[in-house]
């Protein structure tokens, strides 16, 4: 049994932010801006937009009128804490009845949703599902805090995840955390932890918060090794893979893989056009290197990406096509 990728699609809000902009916000140059974060423009969701709303245009695209047998929200930005986004993306949907859930691997959501939906379609348990995910991610930003509040940005990507009984399409993948991290990127409320009632909680603990030089060190320490290890436990040289989707952390990060001996024209990077737009990242690369004609049928496919906990993942798929 086979699973393969059929459509992705991208949904971005209306507005767009130019650096200019967000430099004045953050007390910062335009240069300071492209320097560090690689980030010339986003969209961000005006007050008034609804997430369910944005990831129903992304999934509508995807769709072209089918039905899948069961949606999954990949996402970290919630409506609500319960219920989930997933059911409300249904409802936007109008798939009355369809089994929908979340799951949140932070920036790695897409990618961990994937492996799931293809353990799921292989076993024969759906012949279709669809991923969504959906990040306003804008609303968290920090304007005090210069470096993260230069790469945020807003938009969803999703893509139909589709059976075929004549392609038997493997996913090797890869995952490690290492919790020491997890105060190096965080939002500290929103849960149990700084509770309204908590008479210490403040208003800067809803907004995001990082520590980019104890990122880069991790990152150094733990995530290169990692896909070094990876890539040559599957025998798979970075000169053998086709296309690199990388999540698009900011254009430093994404740059790391040129280190690992990946090129440039290897690498799928819109972080200049939408910013980290954290889960919807690499949904968002996918979709663009499907536009642009990149993913032809027998490429291998390298996904990649680091999340707050600390965490890194990644994936091999080989691009199969319905014909």
């Amino acid at each position: 049994m086979g699973a393969f990728i059929l459509r992705t699609a991208i949904a971005v809000p209306n507005q767009v932010e130019s650096s200019a902009i967000t430099a004045d916000k953050i007390g910062k140059s335009v240069e300071w801006v492209c320097k560090r974060t690689g980030v010339a423009e986003r969209h961000v969701a005006k007050i008034d937009d609804q997430i369910e709303n944005l990831a129903a245009v992304a999934a509508h695209r995807a769709l072209c009128g089918e039905t899948p047998e069961a949606l999954i929200n990949a996402s970290v930005s919630t409506r609500q804490l319960l219920p989930d986004l997933s059911v409300f993306i249904q409802r936007a949907l109008g798939f009355d009845g369809v089994p929908c859930f979340s799951v949140n691997a932070n920036c790695l959501s897409f990618l961990v949703a994937l492996k799931l939906a293809h353990g799921l379609i292989a076993s024969g348990t759906y012949r279709s599902i669809l991923l969504v995910s959906a990040e306003f991610a804008s609303r968290a930003r920090n304007y005090a805090k210069p470096e993260s509040a230069a790469l945020l940005g807003d938009g969803a990507g999703s893509a139909l995840i589709s059976y075929s009984p004549d392609k038997n399409q493997s996913m090797p993948f890869f995952m490690h955390t290492w919790s020491d991290g997890a105060e190096a990127t965080e939002i500290r409320s929103g849960g149990l932890h700084r509770h309204p009632s908590d008479p210490r909680t403040t208003d800067r603990d809803y907004l995001f918060s990082m520590n980019g030089p104890e990122l880069f060190k991790l990152g150094n320490r733990k995530a290169v090794p990692a896909i070094k290890e990876f890539l040559h436990t599957e025998n798979v040289e970075p000169n053998q893979i086709d296309v690199v989707i990388p999540h698009q952390a900011s254009r430093p990060a994404i740059d790391v893989l040129l280190r690992i001996g990946f090129r440039e024209d290897q690498i799928v990077s819109v972080i200049d056009r939408y910013g980290n737009c954290v889960a919807a990242s690499i949904p968002i690369a996918l979709a663009h290197a499907e536009a642009e004609g990149r993913l032809k049928p027998g490429k291998k496919i390298f996904f990649v990406g680091t999340a707050a906990g600390f965490s890194v993942g990644g994936a091999l798929w080989t691009w199969l096509t319905l014909d």
